[in-house]
């Protein structure tokens, strides 16, 4: 094969998994065209999934990937898979997805691509694989791409569509050529989208096109209209094609061997035919997998189904449209797996995991929706959980406490995993189970969906239960906080009670709040009471919340003597700053035999000797005073 810029052979990839279908075809926004001067673009995509790789675009319109990266096709300049998104580009408006290659549009019209390139598909007059993003060459103006095995589209603002790789195959029909070049291929264009070796566009007014590969396989020489009028959506798999009409009407033409037309059949059609009445606003299709968004949110899937990627929770193959999902505003269909996006702007994903194309932070196949990554604002910063230790009788259960932050965060599933599931178990809610006999243990840990963060909590299994008989907190000596910030209540208790997990309560929750992590967040200015309880104990403290957090304290005194039995006064002599408040300390001393001292600063000798007294603030500031007993 000649790598050289011009013309060369393409090899025709016909079926398998080297053959990976665009991602654009995956979500196409079913918006109706509107008419304008220049061309009105419909299916302007902010998912794509293709074989293994995923990626989103998020509301800041930075680009994310994940999964296979063999060609460099995730675009973070390396080869390495990722099972968790990472950030590839900034500023983009649009993206696509072809066999190992991909193509993002910027905000300001530029084209870039990266991945596979051995027949050009890059566009960037080379036929070397780009692990990074690059910039195609001379396209600007730019609103729109789709990308099919090997060949790539762009459409302009213009209405103009433009072709590069190995395009006379895929586009012409006859002698196979690749072009590293773009080269313009139609007029008057408003939406796009490839699968395989074909190209469907939608023109102004609706007309619905197509040229290359049919979904039989055979070659169509020019661009052959399908539909007359009325098209403002459209998505192709491998061997089918979708289009959404203007009165919302689903409507699929092609191969339908395992139902992915969804007629209830498994006949082919060579002509489209109505599947949907009215109410279809996005679609999606790969391979022989399809799906459709409904007006009110309800995701259909139907068609090849092997590895769970309808998201029905089966491996069932569907013949007609079922049900996967509520209040979902695109979708995004993969070669065996899918993402979805739903109306606060989370995105879900199932299927095949095997490249951690899902990016649950796996490689788990998943046969329903998971979480995944937030597309909006609140994400996660962290996971807390108590107990950080935890004893158990073998055949006893206790749930572990977590909670993600900040409060604000919108995402906040998380994942269990028991470091050895034969001695214990964890189920979805956190409830560990031991199962081995005593003097086994093992470590859970949670994480959150996106895999960043997590916590852990070591667990030991017992023979006999033993009950809780004192209970101490604040484990440390910080007593409050200013308004806003945050403390975690870290309680300790009879050192190997067993089946211990702390609650918490607050006596006054507009001054603060405690969570089931024991984190107190101070709300406003004043003091609260907090009630710990581990087993059947209790232990309460106040705490305070206040307007000004103390840097530093001084004492009046660095020193001091006092006879036995006599008394001498300490007392906070500077604050900074100096409106720090409130302005209260809590007096101790290092040896109450030798001296004591209240909560005024008075110290009362009791016996020769010598101490220390300190003076903590309500946020753990200290300052000390030497007193000697004489």
């Amino acid at each position: 094969m000649s790598m050289g810029m011009g013309k060369g052979v393409c090899k025709r990839v016909v079926c398998g998994l080297a053959g990976a279908a665009v991602a654009l075809l995956g979500f196409v926004a079913a918006a109706p065209a509107a008419q304008a001067d220049s061309a009105s673009v419909s299916g302007v995509p902010t998912m794509a999934a293709g074989v293994s790789t995923s990626f989103v675009i998020k509301d800041d319109s930075t680009l994310w990937a994940w999964g296979n990266n063999g060609y460099g096709q995730l675009g973070d300049g390396t080869r390495t898979a990722r099972k968790s998104p990472v950030k590839v580009l900034s500023n983009v408006a649009s993206i696509a997805y072809g066999e190992g290659h991909t193509l993002a549009v910027k905000k300001d019209g530029t084209l870039w691509g990266w991945g596979n390139n051995w027949g050009g598909q890059v566009g960037d007059r080379t036929k070397k694989n780009k692990l990074s993003p690059v910039q195609v060459t001379g396209m600007t103006g730019v609103v729109a791409v789709a990308a099919g095995w090997s060949h790539s589209l762009a459409l302009k603002t213009d209405g103009t569509l433009w072709a590069w790789g190995c395009i006379d195959l895929h586009l012409f029909g006859g002698e196979d050529e690749f072009n590293s070049i773009p080269v313009k291929v139609m007029d008057g264009v408003i939406s796009v989208a490839a699968a395989a070796d074909q190209t469907l566009a939608i023109k102004t007014g609706g007309s619905l096109w197509a040229f290359g590969a049919d979904n039989w396989g055979n070659i169509t020489e020019l661009p052959k209209e399908l539909i007359a009028s009325g098209v403002t959506a459209i998505a192709a798999g491998w061997t089918h094609s979708l289009a959404i009409k203007d009165d919302g009407s689903l409507w699929a033409w092609g191969l339908n061997n395992v139902g992915q037309l969804g007629d209830g059949t498994k006949t082919n059609s060579l002509v489209p035919k109505k599947i949907i009445d009215a109410d279809v606003k996005a679609i999606a299709a790969y391979d022989d997998t399809s799906f459709a968004v409904l007006e009110d949110g309800t995701l259909l899937g139907w068609g090849k189904n092997h590895y769970g990627q309808l998201g029905d929770g089966t491996k069932t193959a569907r013949v007609s449209p079922v049900e996967v999902k509520s209040g979902v505003t695109a979708v995004a269909s993969g070669w065996a797996h899918t993402l979805a996006v739903d109306t606060d702007g989370m995105l879900w994903s199932w299927g095949y995991n095997s490249a951690g194309q899902l990016g649950d932070a796996t490689t788990t196949a998943r046969l329903k929706p998971v979480k995944i990554v937030q597309t909006g604002p609140g994400a996660v910063t962290s996971v807390k959980m108590l107990p950080a230790t935890l004893y158990l009788v073998s055949g006893k259960s206790a749930t572990l406490k977590v909670e993600v932050y900040p409060s604000s965060a919108t995402l906040k599933d998380v994942t269990w995993k028991s470091a050895n599931t034969g001695v214990v178990t964890v189920d979805a809610a956190g409830k560990v189970t031991a199962k081995k006999a005593a003097g086994k243990s093992t470590t859970v840990t949670v994480m959150s969906v996106d895999g960043k963060f997590t916590a852990k909590c070591k667990v030991y299994v017992v023979s006999k239960a033993k009950a809780v008989k004192t209970v101490k907190a604040p484990a440390s000596n910080i007593t409050g906080v200013a308004v806003g910030k945050t403390l975690q209540v870290k309680p300790t208790w009879t050192a190997k009670a067993t089946g211990v997990v702390p609650t918490f309560a607050s006596s006054d929750v507009s001054v603060a709040v405690i969570d089931k992590a024991g984190v107190i967040t101070g709300v406003s200015a004043g003091k609260a009471t907090i009630t710990v309880k581990a087993g059947a104990k209790t232990k309460k403290f106040v705490f305070t919340v206040g307007d000004v957090a103390p840097t530093k304290i001084t004492l009046d005194k660095k020193t001091a003597s006092v006879k036995k039995g006599k008394q001498v006064t300490l007392q906070v002599k500077t604050w900074a700053p100096d409106n720090a408040d409130p302005q209260t300390v809590v007096w101790k001393s290092s040896n109450k035999k030798v001296a004591k001292v209240n909560a005024a600063g008075v110290v009362t000798g009791k016996k020769k000797g010598t101490v220390t007294i300190t003076a903590t603030t309500w946020n753990g500031k200290k300052v000390t005073c030497k007193v000697t007993v004489k």
